[in-house]
């Protein structure tokens, strides 16, 4: 198989409707195609990233359950661990 050097930007989303990976495909399934149990959603000019709830009725990006692309806030026992993290490297 080929890489794919040409295409479109496309999430890879699983049936949690959240973002698994983020691939360059030019949409040919003689070529390439998900695998069982993931869909492709074509994107353009979003911050599209692995992570990110997918609400094919929304738009943009953001932290709305109305946006397209939905991430989730970090928590703050998250926000403590990468700062707790990040003071090893200072």
């Amino acid at each position: 198989m080929e890489l794919e050097t040409t295409g479109n930007p496309y999430a890879l989303i699983n049936e949690s409707n959240e973002v698994v990976n983020v691939v360059i495909w030019d949409g040919d399934t003689t070529k390439w195609q998900p695998d069982t149990g993931l869909t492709a959603v074509a994107f353009d000019g979003a911050d599209v990233r692995i992570g990110l709830k997918y609400n094919s009725s929304g738009t943009g990006v953001g932290i709305e359950s109305t946006n397209k692309w939905i991430d989730t806030p970090l928590t703050e026992e998250e926000i403590k661990a990468m700062n707790e993290e990040a003071k090893k490297f200072v």
